[in-house]
């Protein structure tokens, strides 16, 4: 599979097998990293028990750019989020 149509499927996550050609690793090893280390495998996973998924554009991000190197301030984020209210209220009819 390629990223071209892992970015083709119509759902929000993925499951290893999908990404697994991508990294060139087998599913299994992903499943087990996903459940021991999954901050080692550098994009974010959901387990639920023995299922792992896998957030489909925050993969294609990592694959597209590596891993972020930092969190953004949170000030910065407070402010971004002011705004967009702000610009949100603006168009609302009154």
């Amino acid at each position: 599979m390629t990223l071209q149509e892992i970015e083709e499927i119509p759902r929000e996550y993925l499951i290893p097998r999908e990404v697994a050609s991508v990294l060139d690793m087998d599913q299994y090893t992903i499943n087990v990293a996903a459940q021991s280390a999954p901050e080692k495998l550098g994009f974010p996973v959901v387990v639920t028990g023995s299922r792992v998924r896998i957030p489909k554009e925050a993969f294609l991000y990592f694959m597209r750019y590596g891993r972020p190197q930092a969190e953004p301030p949170a000030k910065w984020v407070e402010r971004c989020r002011q705004a967009a209210l702000e610009a949100i209220a603006k168009e609302a009819p009154a």
